[in-house]
């Protein structure tokens, strides 16, 4: 089993795909398995990843019956693998050739931390630099587990770009990995850093690209961004995804092995974001008779045509 295993899920990925597998294929640590995971993409996705994992027997290619949603898709990717560490990566990222060698040093030196890396420089599709940034430099090193908690939450609306990382994979197996609804992988890393501490690499060795064809550039809605995250929630009557979140950071607590003390600081703090994020909560509530007369209207099946002709012949 190699020691790092990288998943990556892809749906309609041809314009980059290519450069994030080069990006892992040109990494100083050799020992990994590269995960490939294609949403039945329509375009060449397909034809670049099975070129590729026939060329390098680290790479497999497996591809879905039929479109399961970015949120399962990532799951099973990762249920697919078995390395001591795992990396989701996307298929429109790269990283730098060091990233595996730094961020497994750290996690081979440091046991009690469940995940490692790099600090993040953002560039558009050409490549190009479009931002240095920083914007969750509160999660890493944080030896405090309540303070670590709530600096997560707090910035759970934020790009979740840690969901990058390399983890360890004995605390990430006993999550429920990403949930199929707003923000399921805000709350995994909610879960993460129960767990243990987040390090980051002080070097910018991760390059999430920003283009104008990602899926979450044209989602209008909360509503919308569950739904994109795993199509099934399309069935659901009613969704409130703002009360979802606080509900499930409140059950990420519950299961934790954190005493009950540390457990009661921790809720308080979901009672503070929920309090700092009340104008959401508010409006997913105000958003339900809505959803409840939608749904009816949809109850309704249509009348049937009349054919007029056809009743002047039986007449």
């Amino acid at each position: 089993m190699p020691k790092v295993s990288i998943g990556m899920p892809v749906y309609n990925g041809q314009n980059f795909v290519g450069q994030a597998i080069e990006s892992i294929l040109s990494q100083t640590f050799r020992d990994f398995e590269l995960v490939i995971n294609d949403n039945t993409s329509s375009d060449a996705t397909s034809d670049i990843c099975r070129e590729y994992a026939a060329h390098d027997p680290r790479i497999s290619y497996h591809r879905h019956a039929s479109n399961i949603g970015p949120a399962p898709n990532f799951n099973d990717v990762f249920l697919r693998t078995g390395g001591e560490y795992f990396k989701w990566a996307a298929h429109d990222d790269i990283i730098e050739p060091s990233y595996l060698e730094e961020a497994v040093a750290v996690l081979d030196r440091e046991a009690d931390a469940v995940l490692c890396t790099s600090r993040v420089r953002v560039i558009d599709e050409d490549g190009n630099v479009c931002d240095d940034y920083d914007g969750t430099e509160a999660y890493f090193d944080v030896n405090d587990v309540v303070k670590r908690f709530e600096n997560v939450i707090a910035f759970h609306r934020t790009r979740q770009y840690e969901i990058f990382s390399v983890i360890r994979r004995s605390a990430l197996v006993k999550t429920n990995l990403i949930g199929s609804y707003k923000t399921g992988d805000g709350v995994l890393l909610a879960d993460l850093s129960l767990r243990g501490r987040f390090v980051q690499i002080p070097e910018r060795l991760f390059l999430p690209r920003r283009h104008a064809t990602q899926s979450q550039m044209h989602i209008k809605n909360a509503r919308s961004y569950s739904e994109w995250f795993d199509p099934a929630n399309r069935q659901r009557l009613i969704m409130m995804p703002y009360w979802r979140v606080l509900g499930e950071l409140r059950k990420v607590v519950g299961l934790s092995d954190l005493s009950s003390d540390l457990k009661a600081k921790c809720r308080k703090k979901i009672v503070r974001q929920g309090l700092n994020t009340w104008r959401q909560l508010r409006g997913d509530i105000r958003r339900v008779p809505a959803q409840l007369i939608r749904k009816s209207l949809s109850s309704f099946a249509p009348l049937p045509q009349r054919d007029d002709k056809n009743s002047e012949k039986q007449n």
